[in-house]
């Protein structure tokens, strides 16, 4: 399994849920409040969410965005899509909300159908992101506005270190290393403007070693390894921990890339 096989990684919400949770568990700061806040949406506009997940944002997001938004959640995982319809559904906010099971390289909708887009945490899974950020540009109207996150390479980088003594690699978040937002930013650029770049840096000290191998037992090159490895993996984060206390302390980077059309 690849970064990019979508299919498999979330067929079920398993992988989703690993992620998020450690997100969820340690963090100081909460990523959807923290990207509702710097996402200007205006009133009444069709907006799109590509790879929606769960559609855990549009919930959290009641308090910030007002009710005449009509959304448009779009993902090429069933069981994540249904979940999404039904989360954010169950929010009774939003004017309008319609699930739609369809892949990021070809956007089924007219051009110029949307006010506002958003694409979070997803174009690394995409084996063309040019591509992809083409379709996304021919469905904004003139003007209208994109927001993409991402990962930056120092996100979760001491994690990464110790899945690297074992697998091998760059010892990075294998999500940056596809599509950092430094690449969000180069490829933004060749068809939008006003673009600009916020990063989220937030302090994790994580106490449950377990919270640590079920995350990175979530994508590859973890997900693919032998019991010998997964062994190997959980001894490198238990004597990391054991020597500072009990502690893994960690460092998200994540940024937000807005731009418009």
């Amino acid at each position: 399994m690849s970064i990019t096989d979508t299919k498999t990684q979330y067929k079920t919400r398993t992988n989703f849920k690993s992620r998020s949770n450690l997100h969820a568990k340690y963090a100081s700061q909460n990523w959807q409040l923290w990207l509702a806040q710097r996402i200007d949406i205006p009133d009444h506009s069709d907006v799109v969410d590509i790879g929606c997940g769960t559609g855990g944002f549009w919930r959290a997001a009641v308090d910030t965005y007002p009710e005449s938004l009509s959304l448009t959640l779009l993902d090429s995982a069933e069981a994540m899509l249904d979940e999404a319809v039904k989360t954010v559904t169950s929010a009774g906010h939003y004017r309008a909300v319609r699930g739609v099971l369809a892949n990021a390289m070809q956007l089924p909708f007219e051009g110029g159908r949307f006010d506002a887009l958003c694409a979070m945490h997803m174009l690394y899974h995409l084996p063309d992101p040019a591509q992809a950020l083409g379709e996304m540009r021919r469905v904004l109207r003139p003007g209208g506005c994109i927001a993409i996150t991402t990962s930056g390479r120092d996100n979760l980088r001491a994690l990464h270190a110790l899945s690297a003594q074992v697998f091998g690699g760059a010892g990075v978040d294998p999500a940056a290393a596809t599509f950092g937002h430094a690449d969000a930013k180069a490829l933004l650029a060749e068809g939008f403007k006003d673009i600009k770049t916020q990063v989220l840096r937030d302090p994790y000290a994580v106490t449950d070693h377990r919270d640590l191998l079920h995350y990175l037992c979530s994508f590859p090159p973890a997900s693919d390894a032998s019991e010998d490895q997964l062994e190997q993996l959980e001894k490198l984060i238990l004597e990391k921990m054991h020597a500072s206390g009990g502690v893994f302390h960690l460092r998200t980077q994540a940024a937000l890339i807005t731009a418009r059309a």
